[in-house]
């Protein structure tokens, strides 16, 4: 479906348009958009959904709007990254799997508390390549935000994917991670 909004002055004939002059702009990304926020807020306010619900049905909605194999909520343990939720098409990662922090991208993010946007790990950040992430685990684009609670960082809420992407992701895609990042922040 392509949304088109239309903004001009009409030309009437026996009370039909019968031309226009003014201009008509494709606003199919903008409505796309708007539809996501909804969701979001559906999932963010459902009383009835339990907080495991709400961050699986967050998981989801972002791999689906980012186009990633997996979507994950992470804490960090010391020097250790447990994968408490777990969105993807296989079961290479399970929740409960532990890794150590600085094999991952996710380490990034814990230092310095800031989102981490990798649209291709080997043409953006090619420091990155020698994580256990890239050369094991495939993980060719990443995109995580932070976690926190009142004590501080918790983990990280990321999309990754082991297929590089073209182009960046988006001003809209990261906002839309630290958006989500903020509603599992406690």
């Amino acid at each position: 479906i392509r949304w088109f909004e239309i903004r001009g002055d009409p030309r009437l004939k026996d009370g039909e348009v019968v031309t226009l002059r003014g201009a008509v702009h494709d606003i199919t990304e903008r409505k796309r958009r708007e539809r996501t926020l909804r969701e979001i807020y559906e999932i963010a306010s459902d009383t009835d959904r339990s907080f495991p619900d709400k961050v699986h049905a967050l998981l989801e909605l972002g791999r689906r709007e980012l186009d990633t194999g997996y979507g994950t909520l992470l804490r960090i343990c010391g020097d250790e990254y447990t994968f408490e939720f777990v969105e993807s098409d296989d079961d290479s990662i399970q929740p409960g799997d532990v890794v150590p922090l600085s094999t991952t991208n996710c380490e990034s993010v814990a230092s310095t508390e800031q989102t981490v946007v990798i649209g291709d790990v080997e043409r953006d950040a090619p420091e990155e390549t020698d994580r256990v992430g890239f050369t094991e685990w495939g993980i060719s684009c990443y995109i995580g935000a932070p976690v926190f609670t009142e004590d501080g960082i918790y983990g990280t809420f990321c999309f990754y994917h082991t297929t590089a992407r073209t182009n960046q992701f988006t001003e809209w895609e990261e906002t839309l991670v630290d958006l989500m990042s903020n509603l599992v922040s406690g």
